[in-house]
């Protein structure tokens, strides 16, 4: 599977305590657990923080795994692992060096990541271990 699909009618699990509210949009626990299920995001948080921004490193590693993309990391090296895949997929033109991961991901970056990642799944149907 490419990516989480969402569908009318989902019933919520509610295993994540803050996908509910006024300023949360209704999608919001739907994305949640079905990227959750697809090992996208953590399997044990429960918190989503759908309000909360998120860093370069953080977008670009949940965006690979979407397209199933999963470098193969620990909690020592992950951020490494992940720029080091995105430069050899060619997802960023970025060096270990210049890549920032703390630094959050602008509009346009998030834009040519995005063409790139779905030109990247269209001419891979299976996942990159």
């Amino acid at each position: 599977m490419h990516g989480v699909s969402l569908v009318s009618g989902y019933t919520c699990l509610k295993f994540h305590t803050d996908t509910t509210g006024n300023l949360i949009p209704s999608y919001t626990c739907q994305v949640a657990e079905k990227a959750q299920a697809e090992k996208i995001i953590s399997q044990t948080n429960k918190q989503f923080n759908p309000l909360k921004s998120v860093s370069r490193i953080e977008a670009y590693s949940v965006m690979m795994k979407s397209i199933c993309v999963h470098p193969v990391t620990n909690a020592l090296n992950w951020e490494t692992k992940v720029i080091k895949k995105a430069m050899e997929l060619r997802f960023t033109v970025r060096t270990l060096d210049t890549f920032e991961p703390d630094r959050a991901l602008t509009m346009q970056e998030m834009y040519i990541l995005t063409q790139r990642l779905n030109d990247y799944a269209k001419k891979n149907t299976t996942c990159t271990l």
